[in-house]
């Protein structure tokens, strides 16, 4: 005797159920794990005891015709359904952080074989990949370069030869904020007045924020803004040489860009600015004179901050002159009252708020030479004997 059963349909499970087509009627639901385009067959030997329905009714047939009876199904396979869903690791996110969603896509219980293939993720209308899906259905895409804003994330399962396209969307979109900052202010010495002194601003982006800021940076010197300068990799600079003496405050404050939020750092102890050094050279009109000749000592204040101000005292034997004041670097000092012999002179440069002080000798000294005379002697004798009378 021969039984044939067909299956009623094929189903994404590959569940069918068969039925007769003689003259007994019986049907069996029958679950059976194909996937893909088959066809594929399934022999299922009933035996055994405790079957119900269809199964209870194919074993009566078997007890009374003393055969076994076999069901051989053939069924047609199909493509297996998908579903993809999209996590993120990480939302908001900031400017330069790492931003990385997973798509897992997966088919219905009871599927033996995990979804091949790949899939593309579209951030914010960008697509990004594809991305081959591992062994567990997985496929992760990171990206740390998206601006601030709000970002809506899907990802598109291609689908493959056995498994139907899918795709899903993030459930709240992906959201990234400005990355804070820290601004560090650094000068390159203490100087003297006069002398270049370079403050140099750094701008970092303050984790889990990353990148290099862009944009300006505004010194502010003893209290005053300077102009903004535009930050290099991450470091503006700003050179001076007109600080007075003393110490002044130095700040740097980064402008907030479209990417990194606003930050602002100082100078720890500011700077602290020294009066410049000069030095004062005596030179002479001449080396010696007579006793009586007027001669003049002359002193140069020079100093590498500019050209000083102020005044000089010069000294004489030891006896200080009234100060003398500076024009155009340079103190005068003329006399003719010095006594026949050896003198010393020396200058001394009287400090001022840029300028210190300084002294210069007059190396050699001046000497004062006796000036010639001159004697005439007069005949008194010769002069009476020609007036007497003959």
């Amino acid at each position: 005797m021969t039984m044939t059963f067909s299956a009623s349909a094929a189903l994404p499970l590959s569940v069918v159920t068969l039925s007769t087509t003689g003259p007994l009627s019986l049907s069996a639901r029958i679950e059976l794990p194909l996937i893909g385009t088959g066809p594929y067959s399934r022999t299922l030997t009933i035996t055994g005891n405790g079957a119900t329905g269809a199964e209870a009714g194919i074993l009566a047939v078997s007890a009374i015709l003393g055969v076994t009876v076999n069901l051989t199904v053939r069924c047609a396979g199909v493509i297996a359904p998908t579903t993809t869903t999209v996590i993120s690791a990480t939302n908001p996110t900031v400017v330069g952080q790492a931003a990385s969603f997973t798509a897992t896509v997966a088919t219905p219980a009871g599927a033996s074989q995990v979804p091949t293939g790949n899939v593309t993720f579209n951030i914010g209308g960008t697509n990004y990949g594809p991305v081959a899906v591992n062994g567990s259905g997985v496929a992760t895409y990171s990206t740390s370069t998206l601006a601030p804003g709000t970002y809506p994330v899907t990802a598109a399962y291609a689908g493959s030869t056995n498994f139907a396209a899918s795709s899903g969307t993030l459930a709240t979109s992906q959201t990234v904020g400005k990355t804070n900052t820290t601004t560090a202010v650094t000068a390159s010495a203490n100087p003297t007045f006069g002398s270049p002194v370079t403050f140099t601003a750094t701008t970092s982006a303050v984790a889990p924020g990353g990148g290099t800021p862009t944009g300006n940076v505004i010194f502010t010197v003893g209290g005053v803004d300077q102009s903004p300068v535009a930050l290099s990799n991450g470091t503006a600079s700003l050179t001076r040489s007109d600080l007075a003496p003393g110490t002044t405050a130095v700040a740097a404050r980064y402008v907030a860009s479209t990417n990194y939020n606003a930050s602002t750092g100082s100078l720890s102890g500011g700077v602290t600015v020294a009066a410049a050094a000069t030095t004062t050279t005596l030179t002479q009109s001449s080396a010696s004179s007579a006793f009586g000749e007027a001669v003049t000592f002359q002193a140069q204040v020079a100093s590498s901050g500019g050209q000083p101000t102020g005044s000089v005292i010069f000294t004489v034997d030891g006896t200080a002159q009234s100060p003398v004041t500076l024009s155009n670097g340079t103190a005068t000092l003329s006399t003719s009252a010095l006594g026949v012999g050896a003198h010393t002179v020396s200058a001394a440069y009287q400090a001022t708020t840029n300028f210190a002080a300084s002294t210069g000798t007059l190396a050699g000294g001046h000497a004062v030479t006796t000036r010639p005379t001159t004697t005439t002697l007069a005949d008194r004798d010769r002069s009476s004997s020609a007036a007497a009378p003959p």
